[in-house]
């Protein structure tokens, strides 16, 4: 975009008259007291310039070779100020001019009028709103207050931009946080190289993937070579960006690069699509970057737990023996520990314990993330706990790579990764059923009264569900509960897919459910083909990938009742539809994959429908319907036999749909 030379020069001579007020000058600041900053915003004045008022938010445009900014409600492009201080402007009209105008038009904010907010606008986590010394209401971007500039007339100038290298266009951050995985957002400046010469370009990276570099030191980079960075084209900021909590920005030449916790941000050439995450541990340097404190890595030690980014300890202070401070290390990459003594978000190691096991500490700008959280300690710091086992380093671990301090004493652990949960359906005597296969995690008693997660072999072992849990929340939370039925615990590397969820357990463990039901195992059950725990109270069953449970009636022996999440059907909620009856319909043909019940049938016969997330397992399927107003439903099938409903039926044990063709759904 061309700009006015004429007017950016007389523009460049007005700014320089007036950032000395601009930085902060007493004589431009006007004194108030704390009445007068309570007074509302005034939004118009008899004479001289009134400030640009709003109360929404700012909004996002791209400007195609520019980037994306922040523009005001009337197209305007929005500025920050490298003089203003974290939530104030410094930036005033002159002295005695009315609240939210001037009429001086040499003063700062004559010449870069502030976007004023009402009364009434909402902040959010991107915007916030600040107290200008009139009394006024101010936008800010990340808590950096927010201009416009007086020789922008159109929706797209931006002819104030690097104006005395200290006015800068407002744009959005370049990554976003999906899932504790950090990627690009909208259009954003990356690097390439020849000659070892840097290169910028904007290339809409939204939704890649960014990474971390293993060799990269903390807040340097060592990817310099023509091929790495080409390979890895690091991800670059813009003239005015500022470090902010945990993203901060490094120098490269005469350019900037955004870090996250002290490590570069890069995305990989060879991702083609959001999502891709192909670069991740490429010649097991290369990792995914994430808001997480550490992640696994393998080494000569293994791969196991190890601390990514910046470091604190709780050391031993030098000048004051037998007391403790917080101290910033570089232990990036070091292994990571377990404490057998510790409770469960409480640590037992202190004193000459926290000598030789520093505790990880988290910092002021750290939040929990994932699978892991902070806690704080009996001396008032915080630590970092992994699926809530507080985290420790190993005072003679010199170096990465080391794992000195795995099984010292019985009771001292490295961390490894958690295999991934199997869920599977088998032919049991009771039907299909959901089993595991290979190790899994269980919430059990240590033996002291506590319960941890522990890794066992499940294999072939049948799951329940209990009919005293609601959706997506679990009853069983006493140790006699916990004792008899241990929870199916989700490991960090598990993820939720289709009927099968996690949920968060209030003792802060997370569970696997299966359309909706949180999922057990039965300590009274002693092989893999047992299912003693099938309806003990009433209220236990076995687990099906379907909706469904068995009811065993006095008079007609053993069928199928809806169970768990279900959808609503034709006539009836899906709370109406809980406990009912189940019913197959001879005209269907077998493994058809069709139903042959529409129109006033399915009135009559209302389908089991499934979800859109459902998955069919075993002998569970799921068919299509074409339904009569055109659209296509899922609807639950049974030995290749659809399910069905009978509208008559109003609570468990009815049965008055069992006739000549529609016999009960039995296993």
């Amino acid at each position: 975009m061309k700009i006015n030379k004429v007017s950016r020069l007389v523009a460049l001579a007005v700014v320089s008259m007036s950032l000395t007020a601009c930085g902060g000058s007493d004589n431009n600041t006007t004194q108030t007291t704390p009445a007068e900053q309570a007074k509302p915003p005034v939004t118009s004045t008899p004479s001289g310039s009134q400030f640009p008022v709003q109360s929404t938010q700012p909004k996002k445009v791209s400007l195609a070779e520019n980037g994306t900014v922040f523009t005001s409600e009337f197209g305007l492009s929005l500025y920050v100020f490298a003089n203003d201080p974290k939530d104030q402007s410094v930036c005033n009209a002159e002295q005695g001019a009315a609240a939210g105008s001037s009429n001086d038009s040499s003063s700062c904010a004559a010449i870069w009028p502030p976007l004023l907010a009402e009364q009434n606008s909402q902040a959010s986590d991107d915007f916030s709103i600040i107290n200008r010394d009139d009394g006024t209401l101010q936008w800010a971007l990340h808590g950096r207050p927010l201009y416009q500039y007086v020789n922008d007339s159109s929706e797209g100038d931006i002819n104030g931009d690097g104006l005395n290298n200290i006015w800068h266009l407002a744009r959005p951050r370049p990554v976003v946080i999906n899932e504790q995985q950090l990627v690009g957002s909208d259009v954003v400046r990356v690097a390439s190289s020849a000659s070892e010469v840097i290169e910028l370009a904007r290339i809409d990276k939204t939704g890649f993937s960014l990474y971390i570099f293993d060799v990269d030191a903390i807040d340097t980079t060592n990817c310099t070579s023509d091929q790495c960075v080409n390979t890895w084209p690091p991800l670059m900021a813009d003239q005015g960006a500022h470090s902010e909590g945990l993203f901060s920005l490094l120098s490269r030449n005469d350019s900037k690069q955004w870090a996250y916790n002290g490590k570069p941000l890069y995305f990989f050439a060879s991702d083609q699509t959001q999502g891709d995450k192909l670069g991740d541990n490429v010649g097991n340097v290369w990792h995914l970057a994430t808001t997480e404190p550490a992640i696994f890595r393998t080494n000569d030690a293994g791969t196991l737990l190890t601390a990514s980014g910046k470091t604190s300890i709780l050391a031993e202070d030098p000048a004051a023996p037998g007391s403790f401070i917080t101290t910033v290390t570089n232990f990036d990459q070091h292994t990571l520990y377990t404490f057998d003594n510790d409770a469960n978000s409480a640590s037992n190691c202190s004193a000459n314990c926290a000598v030789t096991w520093p505790p990880f500490l988290a910092n002021e700008n750290s939040e929990a993330t994932g699978d892991f959280s902070i806690f704080t300690r009996e001396d008032g710091t915080k630590q970092w706990a992994y699926q809530q086992q507080p985290l420790y380093f190993f005072a003679n671990d010199t170096d990465k790579a080391q794992a000195n301090g795995d099984g010292l004493g019985g009771v001292w652990h490295i961390i490894k990764p958690a295999a991934k949960t199997q869920l599977t359906s088998e032919n049991s005597s009771l039907g299909d059923t959901l089993t595991v296969t290979g190790s899994t995690l269980l919430l059990v008693d240590d033996g002291s009264g506590n319960f941890i997660a522990q890794q066992q072999d499940k294999t072939g072992f049948a799951l329940y569900t209990f009919n005293a849990d609601s959706n997506g929340s679990s009853s069983c939370t006493s140790a006699a509960c916990i004792t008899a039925w241990p929870p199916l615990l989700a490991t960090s590397a598990d993820k939720a897919t289709g009927s099968y969820s996690i949920i968060d357990r209030n003792d802060g463990f997370k569970q696997w459910a299966v359309n909706g039901k949180p999922l057990y195992f039965f300590s009274a059950d002693s092989d893999a083909q047992a299912t003693s725990g099938e309806g003990v109270g009433d209220v236990w069953y076995v687990a099906r990938s379907a909706p469904v449970r068995l009811f065993n009636d006095s008079a007609k022996g053993a069928y199928f009742v809806a169970n768990g999440l279900l959808e609503p059907s034709i006539g009836k909620t899906a709370e109406e539809l809980q406990t009912l009856s189940l019913y197959t319909f001879d005209v269907d043909q077998k493994d058809s994959g069709e139903s042959s019940c529409f129109a006033g049938c399915a009135a009559t016969w209302p389908p089991l429908y499934a979800n859109d997330n459902d998955q069919a397992t075993g002998l569970f399927s799921i068919i299509t319907r074409n339904e009569d107003d055109g659209s296509s439903k899922r609807q639950w099938a049974y030995k290749g036999k659809p399910l069905y409903f009978f509208t008559a039926d109003q609570k468990l044990g009815d049965t008055f749909g069992d006739y000549a063709q529609w016999p009960l759904a039995r296993q």
